[in-house]
């Protein structure tokens, strides 16, 4: 398989008081402006077993340790995973999810000064939905970028100022449903053929650039060949740092070297946060969703002088908590594993592989055949499966790519030590043994 061949450093990581530290950030030794720190967190909803969610403390549902860090921050980032409103759900493959109005004022009140939009439930709701999300997080005081009326309000970029620098944010997602065009509400894709210049653009308008990125496949260690490329093609086009998330797991991160200026990281999946998937058993949840990674970064003025990892467990209907001490170690060589294989082209090809090798026999082979029956037969729902898995590169590049191993006779011809370490992973064995499912 193809793939786009980027100057990439691999990470490596310590266990500090509280979190990892990503060991070789080089700050730039010049640096102008007054010291201030963000913080990114994963994916939220009050929905679930967090229906809740909104009217806790946020002690209460983050622990103190997290509550502490996300209020310190100067600048605090969430995904908001759901929609706030709308009565209409869009058609489409998967869960259509609303959660409480009351979360844009809940997340402010945390200390949260900005919220992602640009993700694949935003508009499931439809226009309405999209619209009185944004209403509510403008009620709240609370900014917001990624999703929006039509195409050009989705794209619109959030530009602030923290230690004397002016601080820009992109958000864009994969393409799954929902996405904005010239007169339809949505959010805004990473496929959009302006999106490079979109970048270039915003970049000349600040001195920091974030680019926040969500999409990939979910459940799974690696991102597929598609995704990394994209999304390191367009951190390439001036971004400071990338914050990943949709996958519901912990993927790990690389740092992009650019010829000008310090490398810059960019994190393919920091997990969930609040929010936990669906499941009659809990036994049949994926592995690893339970864990995350928010990332701190410290800053004087727009230079980057160093970036923690603080990890967390989300305790069921509790939420997340920061984990002992006495794990960092363990997270620490969990983290590295999973960020090895991103540095080299041809394993993150390989790995691809393994993971449409082993969907394809274990569901997606006898579920293209249902809905492809279902679809001939007029059914609604197989319709919205169909045109899912025609336009999400997530699906249809899983599925083609799975049937041009099989009649290439590549199938099952991946390394041994990858298909290993993937039937470890489904397992809850590798990279670390998983935590026991707390579904309450």
């Amino acid at each position: 398989m193809d793939c786009l061949h980027f100057p990439c450093i691999s990470p490596a990581f310590r266990a500090v008081d509280g979190g990892l530290n990503l060991e070789n950030i080089k700050p730039a030794k010049a640096h102008e402006g007054q010291p201030w720190r963000f913080l990114a967190t994963g994916d939220w909803a009050s929905i679930r077993i967090h229906g809740d969610a909104a009217r806790r403390a946020p002690s209460a549902l983050y622990g103190e340790r997290l509550a502490d860090e996300i209020a310190a921050a100067d600048f605090s980032m969430v995904n908001l995973e759901c929609c706030l409103g709308g009565q209409e759900p869009l058609p489409k493959d998967g869960p259509n999810l609303k959660g409480d109005p009351a979360s844009p004022a809940a997340l402010k009140k945390a200390g949260f000064d900005f919220a992602v939009l640009a993700n694949n439930h935003i508009a499931d709701f439809q226009a309405a939905g999209v619209r009185e999300t944004l209403e509510a997080c403008r009620a709240a005081g609370l900014a917001a970028s990624g999703a929006g009326m039509n195409l050009e309000e989705a794209f619109r970029p959030w530009l602030g100022e923290y230690g004397g620098v002016r601080v820009g944010v992109l958000s864009v997602c994969d393409r799954e449903d929902g996405e904005a065009s010239l007169f339809d509400a949505g959010t805004a894709c990473i496929f959009d053929v302006m999106v490079h210049e979109r970048l270039r653009a915003l970049r000349a308008k600040c001195d920091l650039l974030i680019l926040v990125v969500h999409g990939g496949r979910e459940y799974v260690p690696v991102p597929p060949v598609y995704w990394r490329d994209k999304v390191l093609a367009l951190a390439a086009c001036g971004a400071d740092m990338v914050i990943g998330h949709h996958p519901h797991v912990p993927q790990g991160m690389t740092l992009l070297k650019r010829d000008r200026g310090p490398d810059v990281p960019v994190f393919f999946s920091i997990g969930n946060f609040v929010f936990r998937p669906a499941a009659l058993n809990p036994g049949l949840i994926p592995p690893f969703t339970d864990m995350g990674f928010a990332v701190r970064a410290d800053f004087i003025g727009a230079s980057l002088q160093k970036v923690d990892l603080l990890p967390y467990r989300i305790l069921g209907s509790k939420g997340p908590r920061a984990v002992a001490n006495e794990e960092l170690e363990d997270l620490a060589r969990f983290y590295t594993a999973l960020s090895e294989p991103l540095v080299d082209a041809k394993q993150v090809s390989d790995w691809f592989d393994a993971v449409c090798d082993h969907f394809w026999e274990r569901e997606v082979r006898e579920r293209v055949g249902e809905l492809t029956r279902k679809f001939y037969e007029g059914d609604r729902e197989a319709m919205c499966h169909a045109i899912n898995h025609h336009q999400s590169y997530a699906h249809h590049t899983l599925i083609t790519r799975a049937m041009q191993r099989i009649l290439l006779g590549q199938a099952g011809q991946t390394p041994p030590d990858i298909r290993e370490k993937l039937q470890g992973w489904f397992q809850g064995q590798w990279p670390m043994r998983k935590s026991p499912v707390i579904s309450g």
